[in-house]
């Protein structure tokens, strides 16, 4: 556990920014990501953290 005067760590892992950010009642969307983009996602197993949609209303539409 950090104390008060110590330093945030200079990398947090996109996992552990995501988990927090779910836990927090967040949610972030994808949109318009290519091929590559989506491959990575589904391989590292980001997909099940960040939904993927093919165009900015689509990912919008979800958030209401």
């Amino acid at each position: 556990m950090r104390g008060a005067d110590t330093p945030p760590p200079l990398f947090i892992p996109p996992r552990q920014i995501m988990l927090r950010l779910i836990g927090a009642g967040g949610a972030a969307k994808i949109c318009r990501a290519n091929a590559t983009v989506k491959h990575v996602m589904e391989v590292s197993g980001f997909n099940s953290l960040l939904h993927l949609y093919e165009t900015e209303a689509d990912a919008l539409a979800t958030f209401a």
